[in-house]
Formats: structure tokens, sequence, C-alpha cells
């Protein structure tokens, strides 16, 4: 499993999100027909790799914008809320599996949650919960 499969899998297994969105979590792009409410992951840039003195060090930094979209605002902030709790949780698991939380076959080492915002698309008319999060990950 990829990183972009781990944060999917932090997203889409958790109770609170399923039960809003069921399966309506998507990584880049959501279908065309797919209707309120859903979640998209996107990764605006590329990863960065982390590297020290001896050279690569097989850690690597990816920043995602989160957008929880829904018909209205209260749906779209409960689902940025719940996702929200999500990626606490994953951060709690690492914390308790000292430093690294395994998802399939990629090693989760931090998921950081820099910032939220709302935002509204006036073609659309649907409501956007965006958040900007980290993760460091290790990749087989």
């Amino acid at each position: 499993m990829s990183a972009d499969g781990a944060l999917r899998a932090i997203i889409a297994d958790d109770a609170t999100v399923a039960a809003i969105v069921g399966a309506a979590v998507y990584v880049a792009t959501a279908p065309q027909v797919t209707t309120p409410p859903y979640v998209i992951a996107v990764r605006p840039d590329p990863a960065m790799i982390a590297r020290h003195l001896r050279g690569r060090s097989g850690l690597e930094r990816e920043e995602w914008q989160i957008e929880c979209w829904a018909d209205d605002r209260v749906k779209s902030d409960a689902l940025g809320a719940a996702v929200r709790a999500a990626l606490e949780n994953a951060g709690d698991l690492i914390t308790r599996n000292r430093g690294r939380a395994l998802f399939g076959t990629t090693e989760l080492r931090s998921v950081r949650h820099l910032g939220r915002a709302h935002g509204y698309d006036e073609t659309t008319r649907k409501h956007v919960d965006r958040q900007a999060v980290v993760i460091w990950a290790v990749e087989p």
C-alpha cells in the first residue's frame, strides 16, 4: 500500500466518516457523477524525500489537502470534523506504537494537521471543508 492508500484507509475505515459518506472517499479526483457528501484527498506537490549525510533515508514527506464536500455548510463541517478525528486517531496510534504505524505495507511515522478552512463553490452550489495535512511515511 502506498502513502496515498494509507491516507485513504485512515479516512475511509473510520466509522464516523463511513457513516456519513459510505465508501465515497477518493484520492486525486471524484467521479463526475458523485453526489455529496464525499471526501477527496489531493496531493498538490510531489513527495519530498528526506536525506541525511549517508544519503536517502527512505522517509518521505507528503503534503495533502483533504476536501470534504456536502450540500450545506453544517454537513461539510461535520464531515470535516470526522476526518480530522480520524487523522488524530492515526496520530495517536503512531504514538502508542513508538513512532510508527503500519497501514498495509506503508509505515506511517507522523500525521500532522496544519489547518482547516471552509469554502463554497458557486458553480456546483456545494460547500467544502478543506484541511491541510502532512504525513511522513516509509514505503517499501
